[in-house]
């Protein structure tokens, strides 16, 4: 056997279902949750980042779509119309709603009427009720629509309540409108004549779908739904359910992107940049129920938004005060720094290095001497052990006599607080009470009653504000004021003084003894002191006058100390204690002793005016001095609150008061909270706090004060040995030296006063928060209830959307508009037609000559007027002529006798015309008269009475050409000079009807959105034969699509496009001539029936898909026009009806399923001269994609297709790589998310997923670019990365408890069952900055979620309030790799040797940025193993730092046959993964014989 290696570049080829024998070396079995990046390898995939939780969205479920039910006509029933009655279901399902019908006999049914175009008909919507028959109708109720030109609409009034009436008949009875119902115009009475009447049933039609329904669910419509007449109730069974709840996307730019749903009969949108909510006004035709109101709804939302975005730059404003505390806080100790330095100096006279330490310790390995030297400089020289200021001291002898520390000890002022009664005075008075013991008293009484106290034994324990009895009387009490404590550390000025110099060791008297302080003086007066001598028996607050000088100088003692004697080398030290059970204490700068609250009661009880919900982190006000208490408060629904301590706070006394106000529980009116403190604990920081010099570690430190027998051992100096050195140094080392790193405790960075001040602006950060929250639940409260008052319960009978369901909705977004369309929604066009012409006529005197007779005949009648025989006589001229007849045709009696004629110029306009003719003049036609018709054009005259309509009959033979016209006069004239426009004919259909053509959601100026009805076109001009109806009239809209400025429908077969730069006009602007950017309808041919469904855009042309065939509409011209526009077949794949297919940039890919399995094709190289490209994407993994898939969205920019199924959480991804010469490379692979898919889309490089966590709808995005130069994640190279976790938030709101220890963080989603929760505590302070060169670090933990939902958190040990914290859900990324065999290259392919004998050693993986990866290793028959390669290797420390890697070859060990051996690469932690390429070596043998 031969050894070999065999490199596989990369596995960008992705999955492969292929035998592994057949599959190529860069191709996989499987491949979950990563990413191809085709320059930097098959990475772990991004992490989603959470945006929001989208509020009010409903989750995906099923709707009712069609249903049968068992209603009949019922006497009983109260009759009328039951908009959105109500069900309760026997099934699975909630809110499904019907409108009903109850109808009884001799209900109106259908009518005709009478009403016309009147301009004195006052425009508006009009609502008739009871309107009377002339027979023995009664209570019919109508709606009256007039238009702008007075013609009046009429239908039955469908609203909730309304009735066509009863007892009317369809032989010709009447309803009689009156114009005082219609506005009082002055118009004529509109009459209705019934046509046809109901007879006794009852109609019931789906208002709303519901949610959650099955197939074969039952529901009950009761009685009291339908009027509570006592009819029989109605039973519905639903027969078929479709998917609830349509999803969408709205990317108009950068700043406006949108996500919205439809469901519950209401559109909702929020901002894709925040989750922010947009208002939605759902028109006039949704069923928006009387108590809605939009305005206040606008209001409200606006008001929601801002206190949600207040929060958020509360809990940033917060995040930012909290990190300046803890760095000032974290400042105030000493932190640990690495010193190392030597420098060389080379001889060249001799040849010799002499090597020196610059930073560093050394020991002489002679004498045991110590050398401590930095930058240089010697700092210290000792024997045996190295000397050093204290750091660290270890209590070894508890000792006696000690009080508490600088808050307990004995009392050393008091005061009387009741004088009681039955004393006498005494010398040694005992008390009793407070915290201390040993209290003696010398009393004075006056009258039984305690008149002065002074104290005799000064006892131990007390503590300042303890209350006292004292015995021998009755009810006598004292009040400890002060006490003596310890020794004076720091000094504040209050008063200068005068006289003063510059001073060492000057005394002092008041408080306790033998203080003796430093001074320095400015003009005579102290500026500044500090402790010389610490003294003794001095207590916090003492006032302290400095002798010397004018003796006028005042000092405040503001912090305490233990002075201390060492048996050791050392001087100088003073130090805080605690008596408690540490025995390790550590010094910091700022040593302090507070009383905090450690338990309580508080009152509160049942409070109905008390607002529910969960309060961070609440605040009070004390009836004393303490300050600073936290409470997290839960108000249960009846306003019982839960309280629950987390931090102490400080200064607080047995018996203190804490009370809560409303204000900071929501302010719903609820009493106050009073919390009574029933016990406080110590907390305290100390240790050294002078600086001292010359101690050595063990040395014995005694504390003076007490019992003078407490000792502590040093356990730590500033000064520390590090790394051992002496190996990598020789020369020095060969001078008898053994060399260490130096490590020094650095100074504090912060001063005192520093985190004062912080301290102070995160209280008053974490009030506004909690202001902001409180703010925030009352918007929430005052938004929900207009919400509610929206709610549509239904869709009326005509609602466009009315039992659409997921599956029936698409929308299409140009700029503001979003088109809705309803697939199921058959087009009509509306009840109006063009008014019939009146019985009119025009006479045109054409021809004038003297002594001419022109005669009329009209209505049977004849009259005329003869001109002059010459001038003469008279005029003759066309005018003369005109008022002559019209005086005779006015005056003409019989049939013509209501006639009225009208001078036009030099025409007439005649009324009420039944039959007319004209003869005379000096020739033929010299008069002529026209009616509803004309034979030539050039007849029709130029003055004419505005309005009036002929049609112009060009050749008798051919209707075609035939053109109906209208004349306008110029200006507002009712008749005279104008001109003659094309016209539509009498009696035609004119005018879609807009509730069954698509809608518009249209964006507004405040940011809102408006869903209505469309203004359409109307068709102005022609007839059925010139102008025809477009073909998807009559039918449903399929599809909708903008090509070269026309928006398109697909219907049937045929694609119709609107006029050219005119989108809601799909009529001909002529019907003589015809016009380039006229509307285009034309069908798609084929051998088989053809019915498109969707459309794509390509530069070749439109690609339209059918069932089974695919068309390609294009023009051989430069202009798309009627006349240019065909169609031809480019394809003919099944493609399926309800995805649509999507644009790859230089390819459409689309699906099509098998009943197991979805394909997916693409068709490129489209063109109008050549067939396309074809081929099957899924070739190489035809059983990966389910059938079962729904939801499509691809990238070109990316090059990226994703596939995945509503409700599924997995999705199935491809992405290739081209150039110019072709597809390079292509893979498959699968992505797990976090929650259960509701849609996803891309936009730009960032791809989105909205999911459901099952309780809440939320949004995520994905960003694909993967060189980030804002990463989360910094390496020690510098280089950046985010985190691998999903619905990651960085920096969320949490809290710290002092008492357990531990930081709340608190999830702003819900959190997802059965997922890995992660926190990422990547060290530094909120805001803070990393060098180029300097690494991230932190931790990963892995706590349990806790709480309940919208107040879910975990706890992490440890202060992290101020510290950047990532949060997120695991995910693991899964390679798995095919069976290994030896492959060759054959003709520009690869072969592989699946028939010889091949031993795998091991395989070496090589990565790019990566953090740990694991390794599974499964063999057949032997125990799986799984070796994890982290960054860190055994040895070394990498303290804090994020374990990742710029670059590694990953050495794993295998050791068995090809054929025994599964292998998968497994990246489960927060932290990406780079998976580059791999090696594998082993031993090779061919099985045959070879020739010798």
């Amino acid at each position: 056997m031969s050894t070999i290696t065999q490199n596989i570049p990369n596995f960008l080829n992705g999955i492969s279902q292929q035998p592994d024998k057949k599959k190529i070396p860069t191709q996989l079995s499987d491949a979950i949750n990563t990413y191809p990046d085709y320059a930097l390898g098959m990475l772990k995939r991004p992490g989603g980042k959470f945006i929001s939780n989208l509020k009010n969205a409903e989750d995906i479920s099923t709707a009712i779509s069609t249903a049968t039910h068992n209603g009949v006509g019922d006497g009983s029933r109260t009759a009328g119309r039951y908009v959105a009655a109500a069900t309760t279901s026997s099934g699975s399902g909630t809110g499904a709603t019907f409108n009903v019908h109850a109808i009884v006999a001799g209900e109106v049914n259908t009518f005709t009427h009478n009403g016309v175009a009147a301009s004195n008909r006052t425009a508006g919507t009009y609502y008739v009720a009871n309107a009377a028959g002339s027979a023995s109708g009664t209570g019919c109720d109508l709606k009256v629509v007039v238009e702008d030109d007075g013609e009046p609409i009429v239908t039955l009034d469908n609203r909730d309540g309304k009735t066509g009436g009863a007892g009317y008949n369809a032989s010709g009875e009447t309803i009689t409108i009156a114009d005082s119902s219609l506005g009082s115009g002055g118009a004529s009475s509109v009459v209705l004549t019934i046509t046809a009447i109901h007879s006794l049933g009852v109609d019931v039609k789906l208002a709303s779908g519901g949610k959650g329904y099955l197939k074969n669910d039952t529901l009950t419509i009761a009685d009291s739904a339908m009027g509570s007449g006592g009819g029989a109730a109605i039973t519905v069974t639903v027969t078929a359910v479709k998917a609830y709840g349509k999803w969408f996307s709205i990317l108009r730019d950068e700043n406006e992107k949108y996500v919205g749903q439809y469901a519950d009969d209401t559109f909702r949108i929020w901002s894709l940049l925040d989750g922010s909510p947009r208002k939605v006004d759902m028109g006039d035709d949704s069923g928006v129920p009387s108590g809605c109101n939009y305005t206040n709804l606008q209001t409200d939302l606006l008001a929601y938004n801002n206190a949600v975005e207040d929060t958020l730059d509360k809990t940033t404003a917060l995040n930012t005060a909290q990190s300046a505390f803890t760095e000032a806080n974290d400042g105030q100790g000493g932190t640990k720094s690495s010193l190392w330095e030597t420098s060389q100096d080379y001889d060249t006279g001799i040849g010799t290095i002499t090597e020196s330490l610059i930073s560093g310790i050394s020991q002489r390995k002679t004498n045991d001497s110590y050398t401590i030297k930095k930058n240089g400089d010697t700092i210290s020289v000792s024997d045996n052990n190295i000397s050093a200021p204290v750091y660290k001291l270890e209590r070894t002898v508890a000792g006696s006599s000690y009080g508490a520390g600088i808050g307990v000890g004995p009392a050393n002022q008091i005061h009387i607080s009741a004088a009681g009664s039955g004393y006498s005075a005494v010398s040694a008075a005992a008390t009793s009470g407070g915290s201390g013991s040993g209290l003696t008293l010398t009393t004075t009484v006056t009258a039984g009653a305690l008149a002065t106290v002074e104290i005799n034994a000064i006892g131990q324990g007390y503590k300042v504000g303890d209350v006292l009895t004292v015995a021998g009387g009755t009810a006598g009490q004292i009040i400890v004021d002060k006490i003596v404590t310890g020794s004076v550390y720091k000094l504040a000025v209050t008063v200068g003084g005068s006289g003063y110099s510059n001073g060492t060791g000057v005394a002092t008297t008041g408080g306790g003894t033998a203080l003796t302080v430093n001074t320095t003086t400015s003009a005579g007066a102290i500026t500044a002191a500090v402790v010389n001598a610490p003294g003794n028996n001095y207590t916090l607050g003492d006032e302290i006058t400095v002798t010397g000088g004018g003796g006028n100088a005042r000092l405040r003692v503001v912090q305490l100390g233990y002075a201390t004697t060492s048996a050791g080398s050392g001087t100088g030290l003073v130090v805080d204690i605690a008596t408690n059970t540490s025995s390790t204490v550590e010094p910091e700068a700022t040593p302090s002793e507070t009383y905090a609250v450690a338990t309580f009661t508080h009152n509160g009880t049942v409070d109905a005016s008390r607002v529910q919900g969960n309060y961070t982190d609440v605040t009070g006000t004390s009836n004393r001095v303490g300050s600073g208490a936290r409470f997290d408060i839960t108000v249960a629904q009846d306003g019982t609150p839960t309280v629950t301590l987390v931090n102490g706070g400080n200064a607080y006394y047995d018996g203190e008061t804490i009370t809560i106000a409303d204000a900071s529980l929501g302010s719903g009116g609820g009493a106050a909270i009073v919390v009574t403190v029933s016990t406080t604990s110590i907390v305290k920081s100390g240790g050294a706090l002078t600086t001292t010099t010359g101690y050595k570690i063990d040395e014995v430190i005694t504390i003076t004060t007490g019992g003078g027998d407490a000792k502590f051992k040093v356990s730590e100096l500033i000064w520390q040995k590090g790394k051992e050195m002496t190996d990598e140094n020789p020369h020095l080392a060969s001078t008898g030296l053994k060399l260490y790193e130096l490590i020094e405790v650095n100074a504090p960075t912060h001063t005192e006063a520093q985190l004062t001040t912080t301290t102070s602006a995160m209280g008053t950060a974490q009030t506004n928060y909690n202001n902001a929250v409180t703010a925030e639940t009352t918007a929430t409260n005052n938004y929900n209830s207009e919400v509610t008052a929206c709610v549509i319960p239904g869709l009326p009978d005509d609602g466009y959307l009315r039992g659409a369901t997921a599956d029936d909705i698409e929308l299409l977004t140009l700029n503001d508009y979003t088109y809705v369309l309803n697939k199921t929604k058959t087009v009509a066009m509306t009840s109006h037609v063009v008014p019939a012409l009146s019985n009119e006529a025009f006479i045109v005197v054409y021809i004038t000559a003297y002594n001419s007779k022109y005669e009329v005949i009209i209505n049977g009648v004849t009259v005329s007027y003869t001109t002059p025989q010459d001038a003469s006589a008279g005029d003759a001229d066309a005018t003369v002529i005109v008022a002559g007849l019209v005086s005779a045709i006015n005056g003409a009696g019989g049939a013509a006798a209501s006639c009225v004629a009208t001078a036009v110029g030099p025409g007439i306009h005649v009324t009420l015309v039944t039959s007319i003719k004209v003869a005379g003049g000096p020739q033929e036609n010299a008069i002529y008269v026209f009616t509803d018709k004309i034979s030539d054009i050039s007849r029709l005259p130029l003055q004419c009475v505005d309005g009036y309509k002929c049609k112009v009959i060009n050749s008798d033979n051919v209707v075609a050409d035939d053109m109906w016209v209208k004349f306008s006069t110029s200006g507002t004239a009712a008749n005279g000079p104008g001109a003659w426009e094309e016209s539509n004919e009498p009696g035609l259909s004119y005018k879609f009807d807009p509730l069954t053509m698509p809608h518009q959601l249209v964006r507004q100026a405040d940011g809102s959105f408006k869903y209505d009805p469309i203004t359409w076109e109307n068709r102005d001009v022609g007839d059925e034969l010139t102008n025809p109806t477009p073909s998807f009239v009559g039918n449903t809209i399929r599809n909708m699509f903008f090509f070269r400025n026309r928006f398109g429908f697909l219907s049937g077969g045929s694609i119709i496009m609107s006029k050219a730069a005119s989108f809601y006009d799909f009529w001909a602007a002529s019907a003589q001539v015809a016009a380039a950017d006229d509307p285009i309808d034309i069908s798609a041919s084929s051998t088989k029936p053809v019915f498109l469904n969707y459309i794509r855009t390509t530069s070749a042309g439109l690609v339209i898909f059918s069932d089974a065939e695919q068309f390609l509409l294009s023009t051989d011209s430069d202009i798309l026009s009627p006349a240019t526009a065909k169609v031809n077949t480019l394809s003919a794949f099944e493609c399926d009806t309800s995805i649509p297919a999507v644009n790859l940039g230089s390819s459409l890919a689309f699906v099509s399923k098998t009943p197991l399995y979805t394909r997916i094709f693409e068709i490129a190289n489209i063109s109008t001269t050549d067939p396309p490209t074809t081929f099957n994407t899924t070739g190489i993994v035809p059983e990966l994609v389910p059938a079962s898939i729904d939801n499509i969205a691809a990238s070109p920019g990316m090059s990226m297709l994703s596939l995945g199924n509503t409700g599924d959480s997995t999705l199935y991804q491809y992405r290739f790589y081209q150039t110019s010469e072709g597809r390079k490379a292509s893979t498959w692979y699968k992505w797990n998310l976090t929650g259960t898919l509701i849609d996803q889309f891309f936009d730009a490089s960032t791809f989105y997923a909205v999911t459901s966590d099952g309780t809440n709808v939320s949004v995520n995005s994905i960003d694909l670019r993967q060189a980030s130069e804002e990463g989360f994640l910094t390496l020690a190279t510098g280089e950046k990365t985010d985190v691998c976790m999903d619905m990651w938030n960085s920096n969320p709101y949490r809290t710290y408890n002092q008492l357990t220890g531990k930081t709340r963080v608190f999830l702003p989603f819900t959190h997802v069952s059965g997922k890995t929760f992660a926190v990422v505590a990547l060290g530094g302070y909120i805001g803070g900055t990393l060098g180029a060169t300097e690494a991230s670090t932190g931790a990963i933990l892995y706590p349990t979620v806790e709480g309940s939902a919208g107040s879910e958190y975990v706890d992490i040990s440890g202060d992290y309030r101020g510290k950047n914290l990532i949060i997120g859900y695991v995910y693991t990324m899964t390679v798995q790799l095919p069976k290994m065999y030896y492959t060759s290259g054959e003709g520009g392919g690869t072969k592989s040797d699946y028939t010889s004998d091949l031993v795998i050693h091991r395989i070496k993986v090589s990565t790019g940025l990566s953090g740990p990866v694991k390794y599974n290793v499964n063999l057949t028959g032997i125990p799986n193993r799984t070796q994890t390669v982290s960054v860190v290797k055994p040895g070394t420390s990498q303290l804090n730092e994020v374990s990742m890697a710029s670059d590694a070859v990953h050495d794993v060990p295998v050791y068995q046959r090809n054929e025994n051996i599964s292998l998968s690469i497994v990246g489960d932690t927060p932290l990406p993964v780079s998976l580059l390429g791999m090696t594998w070596e082993g031993k090779y043998n061919k099985k045959f014989y070879s020739r010798a």
